[in-house]
């Protein structure tokens, strides 16, 4: 009841809840456009099948990447690039980071969420030894590792890995800005 009377519908494309089908496919029926964002790179189509008539029309997306793929997946949309506001928002509060140096490495989701985008703990491990490598060379401060929400900092993986990796740390940090300002890398 919420939309009746709107112009225009946005929308988010979380995978992990019906709010935003529900929402597409109300829309769709009282004929109101709704246009809706693809806010990661991966598995798109997957958001929307479980809602069979909640397959957007209209989407926006916020890289090259993921209009790509988008393009791909959704030949017969129409798909806009627009800015990231969120990482423009990120680069204008962080103004001058290069004399702290340290290397951020983010984690993906792991392959227990069913995502269509899955890291293994190889991968997780190749990644953060890379970032070790970039950290030596550069001669930075350090490598910080922040945890996909999914993943458990008292993981068998990561307990080991910090065990045999003295120069990671860990991120204890709520929100995602709070590392950035502490990175370089």
């Amino acid at each position: 009841n919420q939309l009746r009377g709107c112009d225009l519908v946005l929308t988010g494309s979380g995978w992990m809840s019906s709010l935003e089908n529900r929402a597409i496919e109300e829309c769709h029926s009282a004929q109101i456009t709704c246009v809706t964002v693809l806010d990661h790179w991966v598995n798109y189509r997957e958001r929307f099948e479980r809602t069979p008539k909640a397959n957007p029309k209209m989407l926006l997306v916020t890289n090259n990447l993921a209009l790509v793929q988008a393009n791909q997946l959704f030949p017969n949309n129409s798909i806009w690039l627009i800015p990231d506001f969120q990482i423009d928002w990120y680069r204008s509060k962080i103004v001058d980071h290069s004399l702290i140096g340290r290397v951020l490495v983010l984690l993906e989701p792991t392959p227990a969420l069913g995502s269509g985008f899955k890291v293994d703990s190889k991968e997780r491990l190749e990644l953060v030894l890379a970032a070790i490598k970039l950290n030596a060379k550069r001669k930075l401060g350090g490598v910080i590792v922040r945890l996909h929400p999914s993943q458990k900092i008292d993981d068998d993986e990561f307990r080991i890995m910090k065990s045999r990796l003295p120069e990671i740390q860990f991120s204890v940090a709520p929100h995602l800005f709070e590392d950035l300002a502490k990175t370089s890398v």
